[in-house]
């Protein structure tokens, strides 16, 4: 393991040298993608603590970040059985459906037999952030970690070697941990977050676990979905989000403007009953996969978690089973509307840009148009938002069955 940290340490400084003297490129990524096996796009991560079949048949790769997880705990965390890694790495090297990147130090997987398979066949390429080099001098980014590593003795590590140890993680990952909200902090501090960081170093002392809930919030859920040099879709589990919106309401947070998490795992769930014949499962991805064009998958799985959120429903305060029937009335719905009255054929998408026109189609200049689109009623104008917004909505809806009803169509799809 210490050849093949070295290793990977210098790639690191490659990465950082390359990055700091403005040679990486926008559309570069690191690791990278010729650091894996048959890299497909769209990359998407997977969401830790949930099954890893039904997330897998949707993007071109799913790269799953590794952590020095004990063999007792690897299914809760992962969503697979060790017994099935020998399969996995055969598969990802025949397809490069699966993807793993080493998310730790490789000297903290030690005497964890279990990921040897991972490691000597595929050779996970390590992950690391844009250095810090970027954002502050390296005299700065020395005081802002010492100003961390200050406050944090008095209450925040206490906090976390306790919360953290009652979970059997080793000594070694609760300091890379750490070393993960140093990190954070420094960042925080030289975006000039001031508020923020006001508010966590007066909670490092007297409140860790809301310190550590506003790092997440604001680093973990923000920042890093925006930094990080994979330039994979982040994707989450119900379990963390439902989680999250839990400490949320416990602190009165709820003025923190939260991304538009992605989150594969129930709909993907839904689709795998609904057009594979075996249930949830690592054969169920492998067909899915081989009778169903990726690109379609995508889009189908996108469309239904739009519908979802056209609805207004919050699918992480509903359980699995009312779920499914809502999504099964939006999968009927399709069977209602006839394929020539749908308001869009063909299954377009409706971008920002358009939306963004409609809005503008306010003007009388533009009631032609206006019209066409239905949106113009009974002679007049729309004179408020919220009925543009319930229009606009529509429209969106009605495209989102389109594509539902294109994919049922060409895949001759019955509902059942």
């Amino acid at each position: 393991m210490i050849d093949y940290q070295s290793k990977e340490m210098s790639y690191i400084r490659d990465f950082h040298d390359k990055v700091l003297n403005k040679k990486f490129k926008e559309d570069e990524r690191f690791p990278d993608s010729k650091r894996f096996y048959k890299l497909q796009e769209p990359v998407a991560t997977f969401a830790p603590f949930e099954s890893l079949w039904p997330q897998i048949p949707f993007f071109g790769s799913t790269i799953i970040s590794l952590q020095p997880v004990d063999k007792n705990e690897f299914s809760y965390v992962y969503g697979f059985e060790t017994s099935k890694i020998d399969d996995i790495v055969d598969y990802t090297k025949d397809t490069g459906k699966i993807q793993f990147i080493v998310g730790s130090p490789l000297t903290t997987f030690e005497n964890l037999d279990h990921y040897d398979t991972i490691f000597k066949e595929l050779n996970p390429p390590a992950i690391d952030p844009f250095p810090l080099e970027c954002l502050a001098s390296k005299e700065e980014i020395k005081q802002y970690m010492f100003e961390f590593y200050t406050l944090a003795e008095i209450s925040f590590k206490p906090y976390l070697y306790k919360q953290y140890v009652d979970e059997f993680i080793s000594f070694n990952v609760l300091n890379n941990i750490l070393e993960d909200y140093a990190w954070d902090y420094v960042v925080l501090k030289s975006l000039d977050y001031i508020e923020v960081i006001d508010e966590i170093e007066t909670c490092l002392i007297g409140n860790p676990d809301k310190s550590e809930l506003l790092f997440q919030l604001y680093t973990t859920y923000k920042l890093d979905m925006t930094m990080s040099p994979l330039k994979a879709i982040e994707c989450f589990g119900k379990y963390e989000i439902n989680k999250l919106k839990s400490r949320i309401d416990q602190y009165n947070l709820h003025n923190i403007e939260l991304p538009n998490f992605v989150v594969p795992v129930d709909v993907g769930k839904y689709l795998m009953e609904k057009i594979a014949p075996y249930p949830n499962s690592f054969e169920s991805s492998k067909f899915m996969i081989e009778n169903y064009e990726q690109e379609d998958l995508h889009s189908i799985l996108h469309s239904l978690e739009s519908a979802l959120k056209l609805k207004e429903i919050d699918r992480f305060e509903t359980s699995y089973d009312d779920l499914s029937t809502l999504l099964d009335n939006i999968w009927a719905e399709t069977e209602k509307m006839s394929y020539s009255k749908l308001l869009m054929k063909g299954g377009m998408n409706v971008t920002i840009n358009y939306i963004g026109e409609l809005m503008s189609l306010i003007m009388p200049k533009n009631m032609g148009f206006f019209t066409k689109l239905g949106l113009y009623v009974a002679g007049n104008i729309l004179d408020s938002k919220a009925n543009i917004s319930h229009n606009i909505n529509k429209l969106l809806y009605n495209d989102r069955l389109n594509i539902i009803f294109d994919f049922k169509t060409k895949y001759k799809i019955k509902n059942k």
